[in-house]
């Protein structure tokens, strides 16, 4: 039985209104049998959003990307990963997965000891992660991944630092 808002007040909630009322405040209630199913509309494919107001066809295009890596390099696609790479997998990562807040902690605190020269910043965002963690915060634990990965990601992938083993 398809029927319509007066219909479910009517069958459900045990309103106060009549089928006669219904009628008379132009809602329809239909008894009939259920109408067959038709197919859903198919979904038009929209066409990709115009450039902004003022910028150039060439500005729209993505940058040009970095030289080919050394496919046996590490961190490269389908390649082994780098040291500090497989330790944030391995132990960072994992423990905000799993939500475990005391090896987040023990994770911020090793990457903090990490910190090379020339990162400045890099040992007091750690220290935030750290007492995030402590905190059980993790919203603001991740926040501080995030502020250390914008902050010193692409200048550690391009340094030698990248290949070498951790202390």
């Amino acid at each position: 039985m398809r029927s319509t808002i007066a219909g479910l007040c009517l069958l459900l909630a045990g309103c106060e209104i009549s089928p006669v009322e219904a009628r008379s405040m132009d809602w329809e209630l239909e008894t009939a049998a259920p109408a067959a199913k038709s197919p859903p509309p198919e979904r038009e494919r929209l066409p990709a959003a115009p450039p902004p107001l003022g910028a150039s066809v060439a500005s729209a295009a993505p940058p040009p990307s970095s030289p080919p890596r050394d496919p046996g390099a590490c961190g490269a696609a389908g390649g082994r990963p780098c040291p500090l790479q497989a330790m944030m997998r391995g132990s960072a990562q994992a423990s905000v997965v799993r939500g475990d807040f005391a090896a987040i902690e023990r994770a911020f605190a090793r990457i903090g000891g990490l910190a090379p020269a020339g990162y400045d910043g890099w040992a007091e965002i750690s220290a935030r992660g750290a007492q995030a963690a402590r905190d059980q915060d993790l919203v603001a634990a991740k926040a501080a991944c995030s502020s250390c990965h914008g902050a010193f990601r692409d200048k550690y992938r391009a340094s030698s630092l990248r290949s070498k083993a951790l202390p």
